[in-house]
């Protein structure tokens, strides 16, 4: 978020997090949220918490470790956005259903 003046001398600055959560009313700082989960690890990004996924890094989940996988970690022939050359910005999966639930089947 930034501040900007408008008129024949433009400008903008940028505004911290904190300043643009202000309450309303009193203009003082708004407090964040309390963070009481932690996140489960998730390795290969695939939706599946490495507790739970049998293949904790392969991301399409097709056998192939992503480190094996020439920079095409969804099996779809376009190199993955982060490498050399690399244009594929969205990176699709399927969980099979083999998987545990809740996560079995998901796409």
């Amino acid at each position: 978020m930034a501040h900007c003046k408008t008129g024949p001398r433009r400008s903008c600055t940028p505004t911290s997090q904190v300043e643009s959560l202000r309450h309303a009313d009193t203009g003082k700082p708004a407090e964040a949220p309390p963070q009481n989960s932690t996140s489960l690890a998730d390795t290969d990004r695939d939706g599946v918490p490495d507790t739970a996924d049998p293949m904790p890094y392969d991301f399409n989940n097709d056998g192939t470790p992503d480190a094996q996988t020439n920079c095409d970690v969804d099996g779809d022939g376009i190199i993955d956005y982060g490498c050399p050359g690399g244009t594929d910005y969205w990176l699709n999966t399927t969980i099979p259903s083999t998987f545990p639930a809740p996560y079995a089947g998901r796409s």
